[in-house]
């Protein structure tokens, strides 16, 4: 079953990123509603949105790439995912006052914005846009659900795999060489992805980097290897006896 359903989730995933981004285009050209809907630029270190501050609407990216996370204890960011073209910032927070996460530019973003009052217009005339985002929210939170599950499964080296594979999944450029990135390779941010210290980061991208899974060139990191450490992931699975469902579908699914 599972194999096959979860190929058939992914693909759907990126046809709601699609649909999403056309529907909000169409949204900012039509003469009716081009009020509702604003076109920002946000430079690499802007703030989307900050933690605790009030919500003042939702953001879709039509380019770049952003980083979402928390903080907690001791001031130390809780990296909670990375997004890109087609993703939605805000959305989780609209039942809310305030903003429960902060979203930073990780380099130069274009979004469309629409403020809480217009977005409530919108979703009261727009059928087929609430269905979208309802489908999006609830992909969001059984995406985050599912990776916080398998996480307690992985050693920190394996967390450090999976941070690589997913920033790598958003943000990596397929080369010759292998797969290719440039953003989000800071170790502060792996370490925090992975829920580990700097230091073991360090030490894990070394090994990764010495086997020749993976090559460090400074602030880029390219996956050579990229089956091998997907099949380090499904080994997990198969050693703690998961369902398929649960296992060999989650690497399938999310890298």
């Amino acid at each position: 079953m599972a194999k096959g359903n979860y190929s058939k989730r992914k693909s759907s995933n990126f046809e709601q990123r699609g649909n999403l981004l056309r529907t909000f285009k169409l949204i900012a050209k039509h003469e009716d509603t081009a009020n509702l809907i604003s076109i920002k630029t946000f430079n690499k270190g802007d703030y989307l949105i900050e933690e605790s501050k009030l919500v003042q609407g939702i953001f879709i990216i039509i380019e770049g790439k952003v980083k979402v996370f928390t903080t907690v204890l001791n001031q130390k960011s809780n990296i909670l995912r990375f997004v890109s073209k087609g993703d939605l910032i805000g959305l989780s927070s609209l039942n809310s006052a305030y903003y429960w996460a902060s979203a930073i530019v990780m380099e130069k973003v274009k979004v469309y914005f629409i403020d809480i009052e217009h977005l409530h217009f919108i979703l009261n005339n727009n059928r087929e846009l609430s269905i979208l985002l309802i489908k999006k929210l609830s992909d969001k939170l059984s995406h985050y659900k599912i990776r916080q599950k398998h996480l307690t499964l992985f050693s920190a080296s394996e967390r450090v795999i999976d941070a690589l594979l997913l920033i790598a999944y958003k943000f990596g450029e397929t080369t010759n060489q292998g797969i290719e990135i440039s953003v989000g390779t800071a170790r502060k941010d792996i370490a925090n992805f992975a829920n580990t210290s700097v230091e073991f980061a360090i030490r894990a991208l070394s090994e990764l980097n010495s086997k020749n899974h993976i090559t460090l060139k400074g602030k880029i990191i390219i996956i050579n290897e990229k089956e091998i450490l997907i099949d380090q992931l499904k080994q997990v699975f198969t050693k703690n006896k998961l369902p398929e469902d649960l296992g060999y579908s989650y690497p399938d699914f999310f890298y």
